[in-house]
């Protein structure tokens, strides 16, 4: 009966002890899970610092890059667009020699259908305004240059060529280098082929330009 009563007290301290053992080994895990971040830190952090310095260093230069290509884009004296005429429709593309004055040269269709066009001018920016409104500068502008292309409209089937004059008045964006506007391109023009004549329609060359400079 002692020995028996030993036995079961044996069993019980072994019981305990390894319950104890147990939950030694388990807040050990619990300690180091939780600690183990603080101890590595000082070696993690600076690696972390470096990174989103690294980060900010290069967003950085993206952006003067950017910013910098932007305004050179915007600064460039070419700009290209479209003309709405009451005798030509055309592809128009300018080169700006400064705020003064700039070159304009024009190709499409005579007519409508009825032939090909092709225009050269100088121009000068006679008078700007840039205080009527906050987002854009009205202008008046004008040149002269020539003109020469090639059309079968009404009895005339031939080259033609002769002088030609421009005088414009629109806005052009202050934010966004865009310019719309209203102009008159009258032309002499002096056909040469089966009829050799004066066409009319290059007196009545009333219509629209949209031009952007990039």
């Amino acid at each position: 009966m002692l020995r028996s009563n030993l036995q079961k007290k044996n069993q019980k301290h072994v019981a305990i002890e390894r319950e104890a053992a147990i939950l030694i080994h388990i807040n050990m895990i619990r300690i180091v899970k939780a600690y183990n971040f603080c101890i590595f830190a000082p070696l993690i952090k600076p690696k972390v610092v470096n990174m989103k310095a690294s980060l900010k260093k290069m967003l950085m230069s993206l952006f003067f890059v950017g910013a910098a290509f932007t305004a050179s884009a915007q600064s460039t004296p070419h700009s290209f667009g479209i003309h709405f005429g009451g005798s030509t429709w055309d592809l128009e593309y300018q080169y700006h020699f400064s705020q003064k004055n700039f070159l304009d040269v024009t190709a499409g269709a005579f007519m409508y259908n009825d032939g090909f066009n092709a225009t050269a001018t100088y121009n000068w920016n006679i008078k700007q305004w840039d205080h009527w409104c906050d987002k854009i500068s009205w202008k008046l502008w004008g040149g002269v240059g020539g003109q020469i292309g090639w059309t079968q409209w009404d009895k005339y089937d031939g080259v033609y060529l002769g002088p030609m004059a421009d005088l414009g008045f629109g806005f052009t964006g202050k934010n966004v280098p865009f310019t719309f506007g209203v102009d008159y391109r009258p032309a002499f023009l002096l056909c040469i082929g089966n009829e050799t004549g004066i066409l009319t329609p290059g007196f009545y060359n009333l219509g629209l330009t949209l031009t952007y400079q990039f």
